[in-house]
Order: C-alpha cells, then structure tokens, then sequence
C-alpha cells in the first residue's frame, strides 16, 4: 500500500505487485479468486487502469487480472464495481497499445457473456459501442480484431428486444471484415457470423433487422464464404453453423428477403450441407429449407424442383436425429400445404411417402397432425391421377399404423385418423368388441360424439392441455462465449 502515499514515485513497484496478483490469477486449475477478492486486491488493480496513461505496461497487467477474474463465477465483483467498466470502456478507445485495448474488450466480453441484464447495460453504454466500433472498423492487429469480433458477438446476444437504432451500427462494420477475413480463420469467422445472426433476428420490428442486413448485400458476402469454407478440405462446420443460420434470417422475413437469399445460390449448396454428417449443420439447414417452404408459392415451387435438395430433405426425415426429423418433416409438409399439384408430384417422387410412414409413430402429436393433414393432401391428388399412392402407402404400413392412431391419447389426432381412414381409405374402423365400440365415434352432422361418458386425456400439468413433445432449438449458435483470461 505504501505506492498511494507517493505513486508516481513507486509505480515500478506497484507494477511488480499487480503482475505477481495476475500470475495467481493466471493459475490453470482453481486460481485463488475468492483469496484474492477477499483480500481488497480488485480497487487496486481498478487504479492499476487509471492512474497514468503513460503506462501502458501496467493498464495492460491490470486489465489482464481484472479480465481473469471476470472469467470465473466471481463476473458480477466486476461488472458492478463503481466506474470500473466505464474505465474499461475508455481505455478500449484511448489505450496506447493494441494489447491494451483488447484486454478491455476481453474483459467487456466476458461482462456480456455472464447474462442478458449485462449485455443490455453495457449496450445502453455509449462509449462501450463507440470503442468497440472503431476498433472493429480499423483494428491494429489480427489478434485485436479476434478479441473484438468475440466481444461483440457475445455483446448482441439475445439483442433483437431492444431497439435497432442501438444495434444497427454493428452491421457493415461486421459485413466488411467477413469479406476480407482469411478463410482460415475459424474462430474470427465464426464470431462474425454469431454477431450478423443476432442483428437479424426480429422481436418488435417483424423483418426489419433482416432489410438492415440486405441493404448492406449480407448475404451476397455470406454466400462467398459460404463457398469457400465448403471448398476446403473438411469444412469447418464451426464456422457453417452460425453462418447457416445467419441466411436463415433472410428466409424468416420478407418475401423480398426469402427472393433475395434464394438469388444467391443458397438451394445449390443444400445437397452438400445435409451431406456433411453433422447434425448441427443438418438441423439449421432443414430450419432454413423449412422457412424457405412456408413462404410463397414461387418460392416453395423452387425448392420442390430443386430433386438433390429434396432427395436429402427426404432423407433427414427418416434420420436418427428427431430435431433433424422434424425440421425435415415440417419443410415437406410445408411445400404440400399450397395443394399445388406439381409441388405435390415432386415431393411425392422425392419420396414423401414413406417418411411420413416412418414417422407416423412419433409422441409429438402437432408433427403428427401435420403429416395428417399432409397425408390428405396428397390423398386429394392420389384421387386425380391413378390412385396407386394409397396402395403406396399400405406397402409401407402407412395405413395399419393411422388405423393405430385411433386410439391415440391426443383428440384431434383421432379425429384426423378416422376422416382419413373414412373418406380416402374406405376401410371401416375396427369395432370387434365392447371397448373398442366405445372408441369408435359415431357420427353426428358435422361432428363425433363417442361411446365413453368421458375420455381421460394424459394432461400437462394444471393447465389441462394435451402433454405433447416439444423440441427446443435452444439459442442461435450452442456455444460457450465465456473465453478464459488466462494468456
């Protein structure tokens, strides 16, 4: 403590004090954080940062420990210690050395990366966006410009709530340095892409954020680097997924969005992604095939014609990855729900018939209702032209298995079952005993009534809806942000 009484006179020793913390600091396995905070070390280190400019030696020791221990469980000592993250931000814009500068925006990532209430508060910080602006735009070295793409992905995580005026600076600045980035680079590209997805999604503003990324041609520049990544040998699906993902925004906003996106080759490349083995890869693909589906009839039109995508559309349908599965099945019964007779031809020649088979076992009971409600659609078509569909579809066992739904726990999915196997089956439903008369509704005007006083439904908790499985895609991009400060 003796620096404080005369500082300028004892930095070199203050500086040999602060390394000697950043090195327990640095300890890979359990460094003595809590030792460390307990022991009144971190307004230290805070004054490490602001006591003099022209030691850029010691900002970068300090900011280098304060960075480690906002990697640990202990973020919040750091993230709510008075003026220290404004300080963070200042030297991110005023640091006299590169290193410096990009200990700050370390720091300030892992800050954002610890929770939703931080990013938004450092995002309502003008000097946190203005630094990491003209860093992103001019960075003094590559392992800078590392640092702060990482920053800023992690910065407009979960951002589409907030107001796009906050976010929207991010855009070219990010697009630019995705076009010129060596495509080697993985962790850079990759960062990138997390950060443009996140400025594409929508909360209060439906397809806004994504005419701000097609305004500035992103998904021209997504498209490039979408070749040359698939180009390389073994292509980094680390960079593909959130870059996959990214052109999917395209395929969730405007018609003007989806057109665009398609313009660029996007369908071209489907074959190769779904090809590539990876479930990650395969499940934002078929998401963005899906979006792509249930857009208009020219743009469904597209891809049903497109027989390599389809082929492996079909394909993930029958996978053994059900979030795969599903996003297969909803992109065929997507293209089938305009009950356009060429796009029914051209899914059932991709080979809808016996994917929707196999699936017409699965618990979820709204995929079911889809294939159903897909499965009469080309019922209708099967009636225009020589009817061998239904005898397709009992050669797969399709028939006998929609004969077992109409026990099914879910109502709608019996009610389904039985049109079906009344009006485009002619097969009357099973009736040979008691119990199964009760099952068997009897038809009543436009409506069924059944034979049991009341049908026990497996419920979902107090709110007496049908338990049904339901997949979370989780956030854009499972990955863990949190970067260790140790260097």
């Amino acid at each position: 403590v003796q620096w404080k009484e005369n500082p300028y006179n004892m930095l070199d020793k203050f500086l040999e004090a602060v390394k000697e913390i950043r090195r327990l600091l640095s300890i890979a396995n359990n460094p003595p954080v809590d030792l460390v905070l307990q022991a009144g070390a971190l307004p230290y280190l805070f004054d490490a940062l602001r006591l003099d400019d022209s030691r850029p030696d010691l900002q970068f020791q300090g900011a280098w420990a304060i960075t480690n221990i906002a990697s640990t469980s202990r973020t919040k000592d750091v993230a709510e210690h008075s003026g220290l993250v404004i300080e963070l931000a200042r030297l991110l814009g005023e640091g006299k050395t590169s290193d410096v500068r990009e200990q700050c925006a370390w720091c300030l990532g892992n800050i954002a990366g610890e929770s939703k209430d931080y990013r938004n508060a450092l995002l309502e910080i003008g000097s946190v966006r203005n630094n990491l602006l003209i860093n992103l735009r001019e960075p003094e070295t590559d392992s800078l410009l590392g640092n702060i793409a990482w920053a800023v992905s992690n910065l407009l995580r979960a951002s589409s709530h907030l107001p796009t005026q906050t976010t929207r600076g991010f855009v070219k600045p990010l697009i630019d340095q995705l076009s010129v980035a060596p495509i080697e680079n993985d962790n850079l590209l990759a960062d990138i892409c997390y950060a443009l997805g996140y400025l594409g999604e929508d909360e209060p503003e439906k397809g806004e954020r994504a005419s701000i990324l097609l305004i500035h041609n992103a998904h021209i520049v997504l498209m490039e680097v979408l070749e040359k990544v698939l180009s390389q040998p073994g292509p980094s699906t680390k960079v593909i997924v959130p870059l996959v993902r990214c052109l999917g925004m395209f395929a969730c906003g405007s018609t003007e969005q989806t057109g665009a996106l398609l313009g660029s080759g996007f369908l071209k490349h489907v074959h190769t992604l779904l090809k590539l083995g990876s479930k990650a890869v395969q499940k934002e693909t078929t998401w963005v095939c899906s979006n792509i589906a249930a857009g208009t009839v020219d743009h469904a039109g597209i891809l049903a014609k497109d027989m390599a995508a389809m082929g492996e559309i079909t394909e993930g349908a029958v996978g053994k990855h059900f979030d795969v599965r599903r996003e297969s099945i909803y992109t065929l019964c997507n293209l089938l729900a305009n009950d356009i007779d060429q796009h029914t031809y051209k899914v059932v020649e991709a080979g809808v018939i016996p994917a929707f088979c196999s699936n017409l076992e699965t618990p979820d009971a709204d995929l079911l209702l889809s294939i159903l409600d897909s499965l009469e659609i080309i019922f209708k078509y099967n009636a225009k032209i020589d009817g061998t569909l239904v005898l397709q579809l009992d050669e797969e066992g399709g028939i006998d298995k929609i004969e077992t739904l109409l026990q099914h726990r879910n109502d709608h999915v019996y009610q389904k079952a039985y049109k079906l196997i009344e009006e485009y089956l002619g097969i009357e439903p099973d009736v040979e005993d008691e119990d199964d008369q009760n099952l068997c509704p009897a038809e009543n005007g436009d409506s069924y009534s059944f034979g049991l006083t009341s049908k026990q439904l497996f419920v979902d908790g107090d709110n007496g809806q049908v338990a049904q499985v339901a997949f979370d895609f989780g956030p854009m991009g499972d990955r863990d942000q949190l970067m260790s400060g140790n260097l």
